[in-house]
Formats: structure tokens, C-alpha cells, sequence
């Protein structure tokens, strides 16, 4: 009986940090995938202001 609440606790503790990891995963995707975006659009602003001022 004296393990039961240890293990509860881990698995409480377990499933907290699978959580957190999916959380955290998650945002980084996301902000990962927000840079890429803003970085793709920078360039294509850059390739246009480019090619007006060489125009």
C-alpha cells in the first residue's frame, strides 16, 4: 500500500510533464514556423525593393 501514492504522484509528475512538453513543442513549432514565414517575406520585400531600384 505504502508505493500506490508514490506511483500516483510519479504519474501525476509523468503526465505534467508530457503536458509541458507538448506545450513547449508546440510554441516552438509555431514560432519556428512564424520566422520562416517572416524571413520568406523579408526576402520577397528585399527581391522587390531590389528590382524597383534597379529598374
Amino acid at each position: 500500500m505504502k508505493t500506490f501514492p508514490e506511483a500516483k504522484i510519479s504519474e501525476g509528475f509523468g503526465a505534467i510533464s508530457v503536458s509541458g512538453l507538448f506545450l513547449t513543442s508546440g510554441i516552438v513549432l509555431m514560432s519556428w514556423f512564424k520566422t520562416g514565414e517572416i524571413l520568406k517575406v523579408v526576402g520577397e520585400f528585399i527581391v522587390k525593393a531590389r528590382g524597383g531600384s534597379s529598374t
